[in-house]
């Protein structure tokens, strides 16, 4: 229940984060914090299914191999920020994202993975230097197999979402400014 109710907050956060970036981007005035978070809201069962239908596609295109999985990956990658832009809902959100990528995947697709690796690469040097740096605190040279303490396993989790959570605002701020370069030069 703690684990649902934290992911369904989380997508509501990112929702928020996604919204104020796109009003930023496009020289807008952040809207009035009330009214975000409702929107927020409003957009949460809509982000989920064009979430769910974009991770069909994707996974049934990984089944016929590799390859057309990540090309489906990319292509649909923007999908939610559409929605939440637009309000282009469903299968046409995910119509617009490949619209959007389509002449310039090789390029997405090299912008996404450099992304993703200088952000995977800083969340485990911070993830590396905390975990590190309790382990020490607590006298333990290795927690590979995990804490036996219940509570220093739930501390560990707690610090991990925190951890998680700083970083959201910069991976959905690169999805933002890549969508919108995208958009300029469409």
């Amino acid at each position: 229940v703690i684990s649902l109710g934290g992911s369904i907050f989380t997508v509501w956060i990112s929702t928020r984060v996604m919204l104020t970036m796109l009003n930023l981007e496009a020289g807008k005035q952040p809207m009035p914090s009330v009214e975000e978070g409702k929107k927020a809201w409003n957009l949460f069962l809509p982000l989920l299914w064009v979430g769910i239908l974009t991770g069909l596609v994707v996974f049934g295109a990984s089944l016929l191999l590799i390859l057309p999985g990540i090309y489906f990956g990319v292509a649909l990658c923007f999908s939610q920020v559409i929605l939440v832009d637009q309000g282009t809902r469903g299968t046409q959100a995910l119509g617009a994202s490949r619209a959007l990528v389509r002449g310039r995947w090789w390029g997405t697709f090299g912008r996404l993975l450099l992304g993703g690796l200088v952000f995977g690469l800083l969340l485990v040097v911070v993830m590396g230097v905390v975990i590190g740096g309790i382990a020490i605190l607590i006298g333990s040279s290795s927690l590979a197999n995990g804490p036996s303490d219940p509570l220093v396993s739930g501390i560990l989790q707690l610090i991990q979402t925190v951890i998680l959570a700083a970083f959201m605002p910069l991976t959905v701020g690169f999805q933002v400014k890549m969508y919108r370069a995208l958009q300029k030069t469409r």
